[in-house]
């Protein structure tokens, strides 16, 4: 196993450091409004918001329900947030009223941060926990909420704060289980999972050009870290959708000039074979990460001649122990996830007898390294039983 080096800093610091090498590169775009900022303004943006944020009351430890689709700001306020040792709860945009409050009552929320469309629905959910509701757009005193421009306009002219807590043991953000076994599970992962992961991640080998198209939610570890994080340290720009529709998809690929998609098997699926696609020029696009589920070889292949690349990447990871694998031009070979990253230990483990196998036996992964959650929120059993007390992760 190849060692890293995991620096001790807050996971905006960290994003900081990778900001300030391409000022003036252009970020993010949000697809569906044109809104475009550079890295410089990004920075200037989340520093105000973080200064903003505490102006208003939110201080380290508190927890900052972002229940949104994505958008620029969705990228702001979390790295806003997490300056300063508040934790983000990365909420699915989708769930209603009951789901809701579930998630409320288990992460003992006290802000919540939303867009003008689920206000409704947040007002119907809200417990007592809840001490006020921040909207992105919309007016500036929209039902008597604050909004996040006057958020920001609070942060005028100072500075970011030096963050004083421990990244190893503050939880940057909960993020949520897939909930097979019950109702999801808030997963804490600390400022040193993502950072180390941030590191392990520069195996994507990215340049300032390779522009990547990003419609994979930012509540779910593959659009928050994997995309979001990962890409803006490469000083690519991220055209962000809100959500996945065919024909905007397409058209924003030809438009932007997208070098890299990030997918999931039903979109390789589509691409493969609607005739909509005949329509543009996709041949722009020199890499393909497609995650989340197994990809047929055949899907594969025909991608590959439609795109006219000789690989297509697969990866993996689980919200647990962040992204673990991937499937490179260098090591590639189809059907496979590839090899793990930098820094991360696995071995396949025979459940009946609990031994470690060897090549080409069937048994389950086990994962280790510094990207591994701290566990689950109030949940010690549970994550006991993820968890060994060497550290490896039993990923089912």
């Amino acid at each position: 196993m190849a060692e890293i080096q995991v620096p001790i800093v807050s996971l905006t610091e960290y994003m900081f450091s990778w900001f300030d090498k391409f000022p003036d590169n252009v970020a993010l775009v949000d697809l569906e409004t044109g809104r475009s900022v550079t890295y410089k303004e990004l920075k200037l943006l989340i520093i105000k918001a973080s200064n903003g944020l505490q102006s208003l009351g939110v201080k380290e430890g508190d927890v900052v329900c972002v229940y949104s689709p994505n958008k620029i700001d969705y990228a702001v306020v979390f790295w806003a947030l997490i300056s300063f040792g508040a934790i983000m709860q990365a909420t699915n945009p989708q769930y209603m009223k009951d789901e809701l409050i579930n998630q409320f009552k288990q992460c003992n929320t006290q802000w919540v941060i939303t867009v003008p469309s689920l206000l409704n629905t947040i007002k119907a959910s809200r417990i007592k926990s809840i001490k006020d509701i921040i909207v992105i757009g919309g007016d500036s005193n929209i039902d008597d909420f604050i909004s996040l421009e006057k958020v920001i306009s609070l942060g005028e002219g100072m500075g970011l704060k030096k963050a004083t807590f421990n990244p190893k043991k503050t939880v940057a953000c909960y993020v949520f289980s897939s909930g097979t076994t019950g109702l999801p599970k808030a997963v804490m992962l600390s400022h040193y999972n993502i950072v180390a992961n941030m590191v392990q991640m520069r195996a994507m080998n990215l340049q300032p050009g390779d522009d990547v198209l990003e419609f994979l939610p930012f509540y779910h570890i593959y659009g928050l870290i994997a995309i979001l994080c990962c890409a803006t340290t490469f000083g690519v720009k991220l055209v962000i959708m809100s959500k996945f529709r065919p024909i905007p998809y397409f058209a924003a690929i030809e438009k932007y000039q997208i070098k890299l998609i990030h997918v999931v098997p039903p979109v390789m699926v589509l691409v493969a074979k609607s005739p909509e696609v005949k329509k543009y020029d996709l041949t722009c696009v020199r890499k393909v990460m497609c995650g989340a589920a197994p990809l047929s070889k055949d899907i594969e292949l025909k991608v590959r001649d439609i795109l006219q690349i000789d690989f297509i990447s697969q990866a993996y990871g689980l919200s647990e122990c962040l992204n673990t694998n991937i499937n490179t031009e260098t090591h590639h070979k189809e059907g496979s996830v590839g090899r793990n990253f930098a820094g991360i230990q696995t071995k396949i483990i025979d459940t009946d007898t609990g031994k470690t196998l060897g090549v080409n036996e069937d048994g389950e992964v086990y994962i280790r390294g510094p990207q591994v959650m701290m566990g689950y929120l109030n949940e010690p059993e549970a994550t006991s039983a993820m968890i060994g007390r060497d550290g490896w992760v039993k990923t089912g």
